[in-house]
């Protein structure tokens, strides 16, 4: 319990530091995902997408470091420009999408995805943020 809110509070601020970070089933999120509570997957949704504010002129990039994938299956991964490119170096989004298994159908169900803000040539970073999910009976 004491490793889940250690993790959150990493995850909060690594997020802060960095970004924020957006959930949906299928059209754009309109606010960012509070890390501090898990992501709910209801029994019917097939799959979910993840959000992430990256600025690639940085270097850096969002890497898939853990997940279980007995219950989810990463179908997606792509950055999407800013749209206002009048701003140099304004940060765009790196979306993940994740297609969540048979597995997951028994519920409840609960599990973590980690992700990785960094660079690919410099050493792995010790802070991660840690989307939690939980499959609900709704």
């Amino acid at each position: 319990m004491m490793q889940s809110i250690k993790r959150c509070l990493y995850a909060t601020l690594l997020c802060t530091v960095v970004g924020n970070v957006w959930a949906d089933t299928a059209a754009p999120a309109e606010k960012p995902l509070d890390l501090t509570k898990p992501l709910i997957i209801n029994k019917n949704q097939t799959q979910i997408v993840i959000r992430l504010t990256a600025n690639a002129t940085t270097g850096f990039k969002w890497f898939l470091k853990d997940y279980n994938a007995a219950y989810l299956t990463p179908t997606e991964h792509h950055y999407l420009p800013p749209q206002n490119t009048k701003l140099m170096g304004a940060p765009g989004t790196e979306t993940f999408t994740f297609h969540v298994n048979q597995k997951a159908a028994t519920v409840p169900q609960t599990g973590t995805i980690h992700f990785v803000y960094a660079r690919p040539w410099e050493p792995i970073p010790d802070t991660e943020t840690v989307v939690t999910w939980v499959r609900t009976y709704s």
